[in-house]
């Protein structure tokens, strides 16, 4: 494991992970995740605020109670040694974005509101 410090192509770096470890403290919606989805990169993180509204444990990716460091361990292991589990997450968590959070998607949403928002003030 390497740490590297601030890096602009951020990305890049995700994108040859094999694994995002995502250990906040508190999150409301972490964009780290998001692109983590499209990139079709395991994730495991923290059960912390908004994160399960992102993930479902062992369907989009692996959650962790964040003074769990045994449970971390645990979790890592299982994503590093189980290729198949891994790549379904991965491939769940992908689809899970592209229909519940993609541009599209939250494009639709505010404009469902705007439109009863509309009806509501005629």
């Amino acid at each position: 494991m390497h740490f590297l410090g601030e890096k602009k192509n951020a990305l890049e770096y995700l994108y040859a992970a094999d694994l995002l470890i995502f250990p906040s403290r508190a999150e409301a919606m972490p964009r780290v995740i998001l692109e983590s989805m499209i990139l079709r990169t395991p994730i495991i993180s923290t059960d912390v605020d908004g994160i399960p509204e992102l993930i479902t444990h062992g369907q989009h990716g692996l959650l962790f109670r964040i003074e769990n460091s045994d449970e971390l361990a645990e979790l890592i292991y299982t994503v590093s040694t189980n290729r198949v589990f891994s790549e379904k997450l991965s491939t769940n968590a992908q689809m899970h974005y592209w229909r519940d959070f993609s541009r599209q998607k939250h494009a639709s949403r505010y404009k469902k509101l705007l439109d009863k928002i509309r009806k509501l003030s005629k």
